[in-house]
């Protein structure tokens, strides 16, 4: 991320694309930035859906695409960081006592931004962390159940050998580890 945002810097400075010491054209890199990163992420959310459509996803591909998704958001987060340092800069130097203003100004924005993260986008995480907790729970536990079946186990659990009685009685007449038997007397 810090060499993509240095070296997208670099070039607008060699070519004068932006003027990169103006408000505006950090402004502009900052656009440019996110909207090439917003292309980028949505082409590789295209190939991680058809990879998996595919079945050919593996699980070190898909954690590939995550980690350089998650490099291009910290790219775009720095680029803004910049824009917004230079901005807080501008209008403290426009006052007597720079360094306060620069910190009250800090603290407004946390005050204000991090209360609505902590409502929007941790909550929405934590669940999404949930989520995929449970599905990956749900997951090998059809796993361990598909496993017990092919073994001739019955699927609920039930080891051969065990002690415990695994026969209860039910509408349609016995049932042995998780499989119904006939009722009938030689």
């Amino acid at each position: 991320a810090w060499c993509c945002l240095w070296g997208t810097r670099c070039v607008c400075v060699r070519l004068p694309v932006f003027d990169m010491q103006s408000m505006m054209g950090r402004v502009m890199l900052a656009l440019l930035l996110s909207a090439v990163t917003c292309g980028a992420v949505f082409l590789l959310d295209i190939i991680s859906d058809t990879m998996a459509a595919s079945g050919g996803s593996l699980a070190g591909q898909a954690r590939v695409i995550q980690v350089v998704i998650g490099a291009l958001s910290i790219l775009v987060g720095f680029s803004w960081e910049h824009t917004f340092d230079l901005g807080v800069a501008a209008v403290a130097s426009l006052t007597s006592h720079p360094e306060v203003v620069k910190l009250a100004l800090g603290l407004a924005v946390a005050a204000v931004i991090v209360p609505n993260w902590r409502r929007h986008i941790l909550t929405k995480a934590m669940m999404l962390e949930q989520l995929k907790a449970e599905k990956e729970r749900a997951a090998e536990e059809a796993l361990e159940q598909h496993s017990l079946e092919d073994r001739g186990w019955g699927g609920h659990g039930h080891e051969p050998g065990n002690s415990q009685d695994h026969s209860t009685d039910s509408r349609d007449g016995l049932m042995c580890c998780g499989r119904a038997v006939s009722r009938s007397r030689d």
